[in-house]
């Protein structure tokens, strides 16, 4: 479950650098088919294949979002940084 959960993540984080968020959507669908598929196939119950799915969703979509996330907080911190230093360096005048 744990490898499910990372794979999907990394996907997430793979179709953010390329694609738009609406990639998310088809995306989910193969998901919602691939987990139904499976519960038919192997008779799980109806439970199980709906928990998977959200956490297979959830975790396509924090992917997705965590990327650009992290990038506008460094490209922040950044800014923050170089505007100290240039409030610093006019003091020092």
């Amino acid at each position: 479950m744990a490898t499910l959960i990372i794979a999907s993540i990394l996907l997430g984080a793979f179709l953010s650098q390329f694609y738009r968020v609406f990639i998310l959507f088809p995306v989910i669908v193969f998901v919602v088919v691939g987990e139904f598929g499976k519960a038919i196939y192997f008779g799980l119950g109806f439970w199980r294949p709906l928990f998977e799915f959200a956490l297979i969703s959830t975790s396509l979509q924090i992917g997705y979002v965590a990327i650009p996330a992290f990038f506008v907080i460094l490209n922040l911190s950044r800014r923050v940084g170089l505007q100290r230093r240039q409030r610093a360096g006019a003091r020092r005048h």
